[in-house]
């Protein structure tokens, strides 16, 4: 508030910041302020934080700066340099940096679609053990025209585990992408990915085929064709019949 109270323009801004030596508690206050009611003017103040901090001054400032960037990428179109910047920050940082990251991605879905990075990150997120950004993560494919193929081997992951948020999320990402048989079935059968699903995650998937009879007849057909291991087969039989005795029960 006192920071930009008399300040109207980006040159008073980077003067108070140049008058105070790059004064990391100051930058944060005025960050903070600008990011309640950005302008693409502000671009100006970031390109000279980015320019002359170093790595580490940065570290303790770049969750306000994601934030902002988050902000203004709402008014405009966020230029390679910052997308290049989130991507590289996403790396380093620590859960909430990673956290705020996300969050843009989030208000930002035109990013995700159109840069492979984007999708790296949340093929990471995917992975990680905080629950909040998994969370976040799948809330964003959720919100895909497309489901990125190169992220299922993250979502078996994700399936895999038994906390009852994830699963409420993750079942919308597969009434959303995945419930389609034949797709299912091609994207497990590439890479041997039916090794890594376990029989929770399967059931998962099966239900999102529930109650339609066609679809749990024609995923158990191409299942019983395939050439994985009996063991693996055997693994996603049982669990079919389990879901079918449930829908002839109906």
């Amino acid at each position: 508030m006192i920071y930009l109270a008399k300040m109207n323009n980006n040159e008073k801004i980077i003067t108070q910041i140049q008058e105070n030596d790059f004064n990391l508690n100051l930058i944060n206050d005025i960050i903070i302020e600008l990011s309640q009611r950005p302008n693409p003017l502000h671009f100006e103040i970031i390109d000279l934080l980015l320019d002359t901090l170093s790595n580490e001054e940065l570290s303790k400032i770049n969750i306000n700066i994601v934030y902002l960037l988050g902000e203004l990428g709402k008014i405009a179109s966020l230029e390679q340099k910052y997308i290049q910047y989130l991507y590289e920050t996403f790396y380093v940082s620590d859960r909430w940096i990673r956290s705020e990251i996300l969050k843009v991605l989030e208000k930002n879905l035109d990013l995700v679609k159109s840069n492979s990075n984007f999708i790296q990150i949340l093929s990471s997120a995917l992975k990680e053990e905080y629950e909040s950004n998994i969370i976040i993560a799948l809330k964003i494919i959720r919100q895909l025209d497309k489901f990125p193929a190169p992220l299922f081997k993250s979502i078996l992951v994700v399936l895999n585990k038994t906390e009852s948020k994830l699963n409420e999320n993750i079942a919308k990402v597969i009434e959303r992408h995945l419930n389609d048989d034949f797709l299912i079935f091609e994207l497990l059968n590439q890479n041997d990915n039916y090794r890594i699903l376990k029989p929770h995650g399967l059931r998962l998937i099966l239900q999102a085929f529930f109650p339609s009879t066609n679809k749990i007849e024609n995923f158990q057909t191409l299942i019983e064709n395939s050439d994985w291991e009996d063991e693996e087969k055997s693994k996603f039989l049982k669990e079919i019949a389990i879901i079918r005795n449930l829908v002839n029960r109906i």
